[in-house]
């Protein structure tokens, strides 16, 4: 999956004045999936993410598929510049345990 360039604006056209606080949902392959990982590795992974770019997440939420197939994490995180946005990006959707990323 390309990550699109979103150092110019992130939001568009919308004026953002940074700090902004982001909702954040990073759909994951569950255990099901051959190779897959536990779900507690699946968050460990993300959560190493925020911890190299100094993030703190807050207000978790976990929820699994219907058939089980796939674990969202649902997380907000307030973000200081739009390059440390486009890094989360691309940092998480670098990990191989992620399905998709909104």
């Amino acid at each position: 999956m390309n990550v699109p360039n979103i150092s110019s604006n992130p939001f568009g056209d919308t004026e953002v004045d940074y700090p902004v606080k982001v909702a954040m949902k990073v759909i994951t392959f569950s255990r099901g999936r051959r190779s897959a990982p536990s779900t507690d590795d699946n968050k460990s992974a993300i959560e190493g993410v925020l911890e190299i770019l100094q993030l703190k997440a807050v207000d978790w939420k976990k929820k699994n598929s219907n058939a089980e197939k796939y674990v969202s994490y649902s997380f907000a995180v307030t973000i200081l510049y739009a390059e440390q946005l486009e890094l989360l990006y691309k940092m998480l959707n670098d990990l191989d345990v992620v399905k998709i990323l909104l």
